[in-house]
């Protein structure tokens, strides 16, 4: 369970879990570890400790869970192109998610991009493994510890989430 940073110094070091919804574990040909090693590869710094969290499909419901991470990576042919969950395509449908969040969907190819981003505009689409790790860092180097500003975009994120779960 999550717990509310007070000052500064509670964010330090900030431990991070890359939310990843995917049935087959991997995109772009590649395994999602290898992709998240590649991620935590570019963090600048040591105040940010990045894991990867694989969630249940058959548990999207309990978005309690799911808020408190704040990358999602989305597998979006298999989770969200034929509607198979319905409870993730609402969560991204009414941005049901933090606002320091950051969304990040998976798809194959450019055209595909264009027509994914066009269905949901306030989410990245990544037609690449490239552009997945430079949205997932772009995100990750701005909300850290060792970044300025960062942590402060870390504590607004911690206490919204803590507000949202109704920790003290």
């Amino acid at each position: 369970m999550i717990t509310r940073y007070n000052s500064p110094q509670d964010a330090v070091p900030h431990e991070e879990n890359l939310l990843i919804l995917t049935k087959s574990g991997g995109c772009y040909g590649q395994d999602f570890t290898d992709i998240v090693q590649e991620i935590r590869d570019g963090i600048h710094g040591d105040k940010l400790l990045i894991q990867e969290y694989f969630h249940s499909l058959d548990n999207l419901v309990d978005r309690d869970k799911l808020i408190q991470n704040s990358v999602w990576i989305i597998h979006w042919q298999e989770c969200l192109e034929n509607e198979p969950y319905p409870h993730l395509k609402h969560y991204l449908e009414t941005r049901s998610y933090p606002n320091e969040g950051e969304v990040i969907l998976c798809v194959n190819g450019s055209d595909k991009a264009e027509t994914v981003g066009s269905r949901y505009p306030r989410v990245s689409v990544a037609p690449s493994k490239e552009y997945l790790v430079a949205y997932a860092l772009g995100h990750l180097n701005t909300a850290n510890p060792a970044c300025s500003g960062g942590t402060k975009k870390v504590i607004e994120w911690n206490n919204e989430v803590c507000d949202e779960l109704g920790v003290p």
